[in-house]
């Protein structure tokens, strides 16, 4: 649910505070709407007035250092005092997306008052929000099938048109390599009456008849990534019912399809038009088996939203599961898993995904054939585990950083740079000899689908495998063999697999969800304020970038989702999510969780628990767009056990700071090299690296000479690999951030450090001796000088 409060008086509070601003100065003029009683009511000033400030201002403040303007901000301005001073810039006024509010929707005691915050943000059960868009849809469907019963005309929709404009160029991905195996040429639009099947007239046209995941036969599109995803929802015919609105064939041929496209809920309306080969009528592209429509259906509705079909080459599984669930998707990276340690710990993972209580895995390590517990206490992850039978997963075929001999996947059976679905995570006692000795023993097994229906696993546990005996079939094999499906030791599925893509599906167990649209504007961590103009003036709210206040009332799990809008065509930005406890003063406390940091469609966070009764700042970024780049259009997506209260403020840019100083605290690899010094490095997850430095001594200056001009396709903040910086006492700095430059590319990291305590703040003899090539004042403190980019707000001194 979207509140905003009404924008009357929106233009009058920021003239009002931007006049104080230019009467009293910079750090006075912050100061004059923080109060909460602060009036808001005076009259406007006039235009030549103001214009004639703003020509004063210039002469008043031109030997300002805008360094001294931004630490000032930072100092003076507490995160309390800034929330309510930016809650003064209020949104346009915004469409309540579900009114009046359900008499279910929680009472929060502690609600903010709607006088004093920008937006707030309720969420909603994933049930009610399924109920809302399905009313919705039904009175379009109802509308649109009236008008063309009563012409006796079928539906054609001209939003996606039976042209080359939806096919999109195909040619063009032909010569990229990926599979695509027909010209748009060749291609012809019929309605299902009109075609041939393979099944013939042995069934009649309908939208589901019994699905199944053999129902999926992959078309001339390398969209495997997508059908795979398909291939599992169709594992869980209650999902995929909520997916395809229209269930009954339809004799006009209008249907509607619900699918969740960059972290918005969409529902899509569609003809019975799909495209087929010219001369043998047959669809093109994905086919559902026994003349059902569902899978064409979805493929068209998806196509529809990314713009045309050629866009839909190339992917992961973990996209297609976000588009079909609207659940939070996470990527498992199996190549990790270098240790036995590392390889139990991840199995139980795996199992866990298809349980569904509360239970206790032991963690065994067998060396020698012997057997010993693992300390749970030394792995990544507990021994206990919150496992969920709703949890779907696929996965990715040697398309990861090993290299891949592509015969000799071939020879096993296994396609290479392919998607698979996985449909079960098993142990399997019985068939072992050792299992006779030792009856803990067990053989462990996964479960694959491909989603060609054919082309399977060779090996051990094959359909052909010679080991099998009544004992398993009967156990693993209850309903016999099934088309494109096998089972495969698990040792053989790490060594030919890179990663498992979950979705963490809970919308059946009454979990809340919130979908909120959020903007990320191109220099946001702008310090520098232009004095020309009073528009110009308007623009100082870009240099405080937006976040959203979570009001916890209840303890609950909570996951966070971060899309950009178009991200599978664009992924040029970076994208982080981070959430922290609020500390005294309201300022960024410690991190609680984050997603990991990457170009990539959209990153999430796992599960965490935010007690209740307390607030937390959950606080989108991308770094990529701090110094220049472009509007980011984004969406943050929530999904929690119990309702949250969102409310969204603006926080000095200098927060972000502070949020990168509370992760690289936490996750930070610690280096002392110095007596009281402390180098914390961070490149786990991070796609790229993050080094600060931490000044313990009362007295001594720090200055430290960092360079990475030896990493690869990598980019920095401060827009130079090599920096020099004096760090006072009792004061910690991030003197380093390098960024992943070009995604399709890999890249390495590297830095040399050289450090060294003194009584002098200035850098003196190397300033010279480190810069580069130009010569630099000895007086210099920061080498490239800090407050000349906006970038350098990452990197301003933060008090220990």
């Amino acid at each position: 649910m979207n509140i905003s409060n009404s924008g009357t008086q929106r233009k009058a509070k920021e003239h009002k505070y931007f006049q104080n601003f230019l009467d009293d100065g910079c750090s006075d003029g912050l100061r004059a709407e923080c109060g909460r009683n602060a009036n808001v009511g005076h009259q406007l000033p006039s235009t030549s007035a103001a214009f004639a400030s703003v020509d004063n201002l210039k002469k008043k403040l031109c030997k300002i250092n805008i360094k001294d303007v931004t630490s000032s901000v930072g100092s003076a301005l507490n995160i309390s005092r800034a929330r309510d001073r930016f809650r003064v810039y209020r949104q346009p006024q915004a469409k309540v997306l579900r009114q009046p509010r359900s008499q279910s929707s929680p009472n929060f005691s502690q609600m903010p008052s709607s006088s004093n915050t920008d937006k707030l943000y309720i969420s909603e059960s994933s049930g009610k929000l399924q109920e809302y868009d399905e009313e919705n849809a039904r009175k379009e469907f109802q509308r649109i099938e009236g008008f063309c019963s009563s012409c006796g005309i079928p539906f054609i929709d001209d939003s996606f048109p039976h042209s080359i404009r939806s096919l999109g160029n195909l040619s063009r991905v032909r010569n990229e390599g990926v599979l695509c195996e027909i010209n748009a040429k060749d291609l012809v639009w019929l309605r299902p009456q009109e075609m041939f099947t393979k099944d013939g007239r042995q069934y009649h046209w309908t939208v589901f008849c019994d699905p199944k995941p053999t129902d999926i036969e992959q078309g001339a599109l390398g969209n495997c990534w997508f059908l795979s995803a398909l291939a599992v929802i169709a594992e869980r015919p209650d999902i995929l019912e909520k997916i395809v609105l229209t269930k009954l064939y339809n004799p006009v041929g209008v249907y509607q399809i619900r699918l969740c496209v960059d972290g918005k809920w969409q529902h899509v309306v569609l003809d019975d038009f799909f495209p087929c080969r010219k001369r043998s009528r047959t669809l093109a592209f994905a086919v559902g088996r026994r003349n059902q429509l569902w899978v064409p259906l979805i493929e068209k509705a998806f196509a529809k939203i990314t713009g045309n079909y050629a866009k839909l080459l190339a992917g992961r599984v973990l996209e297609g599961l976000a588009v079909l669930t609207g659940s939070p998707c996470s990527l498992i990276d199996l190549e990790e898993a270098h240790t036995a340690e590392a390889r139990n710990v991840l199995w139980a993972k795996l199992l866990s995904m298809r349980l569904d209580e509360y239970i206790f895995i032991p963690i065994i390590c067998i060396t020698n054939i012997k057997c010993h517990f693992l300390n749970t206490m030394r792995c990544s992850t507990s021994a206990f585990w919150h496992v969920e039978a709703n949890f779907l997963m696929g996965c990715s075929c040697g398309a990861g950083k090993r290299l891949v001999d592509k015969d000799a996947y071939l020879s096993r059976g296994l396609q290479p740079r392919h998607a698979y679905s996985i449909l079960d995570v098993k142990e399997y006692r019985g068939c072992s000899r050792l299992s006779i000795r030792l009856s803990w023993f067990f053989d462990r097994l996964v479960r694959l689908r491909n989603p060609w229906g054919a082309f399977v696993w060779k090996g051990d546990w094959s359909d052909n495998w010679s080991g099998w005996n009544d004992h398993s079939r009967a156990v693993l094999l209850p309903n016999g063999f099934e088309s494109g499906a096998f089972w495969m030791p698990y040792d053989q599925f790490l060594r030919h697999f890179d990663s498992v893509e979950v979705a963490r599906i809970r919308s059946f167990s009454g979990w809340k969800e919130l979908h909120i649209s959020f903007t990320i504007t191109p220099a946001w961590g702008k310090a520098a304020i232009s004095w020309v103009t009073l528009k110009m003036l308007l623009l100082l709210k870009i240099a405080f970038p937006k976040a959203f206040l979570i009001h916890v009332e209840n303890s609950t799990e909570i996951a966070v989702t971060f899309h950009q809008k178009g991200g599978r065509e664009e992924t040029d930005a970076d994208l982080m999510v981070l959430v922290h406890e609020i500390r005294a003063s309201d300022r960024v406390g410690k991190l609680v969780a984050r997603s990991s940091r990457k170009m990539a469609a959209f990153v999430a966070t796992d599960d965490f628990f935010l007690k209740g009764g307390k607030e937390y700042f959950l606080i989108p970024c991308s770094l990529s767009n701090i110094n220049e780049g472009k509007v980011l259009e984004t969406v943050v997506v929530i999904h929690s056990a119990k309702p949250l209260l969102l409310e969204q403020v603006r926080l000095p840019s200098i927060a972000v700071t502070d949020s990168l100083v509370q992760f690289a605290l936490k996750e930070g690899k610690q280096r002392v090299s110095l007596p009281g010094v402390v180098s914390r490095f961070v490149s786990t997850d991070f796609d790229g690296h993050i080094l600060m430095y931490d000044n313990l001594h009362e007295r001594n200056y720090l200055q430290v000479c960092c360079d990475c001009s030896a990493s690869m396709n990598v980019i920095s903040t401060r827009s130079t690999l090599r920096t020099i910086d004096s760090i006072p006492p009792s004061h910690r700095q991030i003197v380093m951030i390098l960024s992943h430059l070009e995604a399709s590319q890999g890249h390495s990291l590297h830095h040399d450090l050289t450090e060294r305590l003194t009584s002098s703040k200035e850098l003196q003899d190397w300033a010279n001796f480190f810069a580069l090539a130009e010569v630099t004042a000895t007086k210099s403190e920061h080498v490239p000088v800090l407050g000349t980019s906006p970038g350098d707000i990452l990197h301003m001194l933060r008090p220990i």
